[in-house]
């Protein structure tokens, strides 16, 4: 699978994976101050942004995919962040296939099974008609019956796409309602380890990374550090789009 990518910069290779919903342009202002010191790519992982859709979404799927992208490019290995389900699909490159991750940061998600946290957004997503959408604020305007969050509805209408025909979704919405459980999941990796660096970063306000996730994270990670970027949710990287891109800069080049 080709994956839709924006290359930009110079220097160590970086791959930067978005979270579920997402597309590679969430990561666009971090990418272009990393990209003064590195060779950036952000990803469309499938199903989502300008990528492909494919009939389903495994984590070790999505790996591969990124295997293949890397191969794709001429390169051995990069260093990888991902956030939320993208840093699941980091992790598993990085436990499957260690060889082709220098340094791995991950940000807000643990390697567990997380409860259902989605069903009203896709419900919600589900109900709107693409079709029969006039405007964009037609589409907020329905959402908004079960997404009150005005932030939630923007990110979310993102993924809508006007065409000659109208608006469709651009992700592949079908498939990421029936792989919803899987992606909530984290794949069996038992006796699997990365021992590279690997730094992960929770928001202070929010409950992905619990204190009883930590076994977990050193389990896979041994040499995993975790720190907290206070006053920030689970979108930290929107929240606190400075702080965090000093984190991946100092953790890049082996600060503490």
């Amino acid at each position: 699978m080709k994956l839709n990518f924006k290359q930009q910069g110079d220097g160590e290779p970086l791959i930067i994976l978005h979270g579920v919903f997402g597309s590679l342009s969430n990561w666009n202002a971090i990418a272009r101050r990393l990209a003064e010191h590195y060779q950036v790519y952000t990803l469309d992982l499938r199903n989502h942004g300008r990528s492909p859709h494919a009939e389903s979404m495994t984590y070790p799927e999505m790996a591969q995919d990124i295997a293949g992208f890397l191969a794709q490019q001429g390169l051995a290995s990069a260093h990888v962040i991902g956030h939320s389900m993208g840093g699941k699909v980091a992790m598993v490159l990085a436990l499957t296939q260690p060889q082709k991750v220098r340094k791995l940061m991950v940000l807000d998600i643990a390697p567990v099974k997380y409860p259902d946290r989605f069903s009203t957004l896709l419900t919600a997503l589900n109900q709107l008609s693409p079709g029969a959408v006039k405007t964009r604020a037609d589409a907020d305007s329905q959402l908004a019956r079960l997404i009150p969050a005005p932030e939630v509805r923007t990110f979310l209408l993102q993924n809508l796409s006007k065409t000659a025909e109208g608006y469709r979704w651009r992700i592949n919405l079908p498939v990421i309602t029936r792989a919803m459980p899987e992606i909530s999941d984290f794949p069996q990796l038992a006796g699997r380890t990365f021992t590279g660096e690997t730094l992960f970063v929770r928001g202070g306000d929010s409950d992905y990374i619990q204190e009883k996730f930590l076994p977990d994270i050193h389990r896979y990670f041994p040499a995993a550090r975790v720190v907290t970027v206070e006053r920030a949710s689970h979108w930290l990287h929107h929240e606190q789009p400075q702080r965090v891109t000093r984190l991946i800069e100092d953790f890049l080049r082996g600060d503490k």
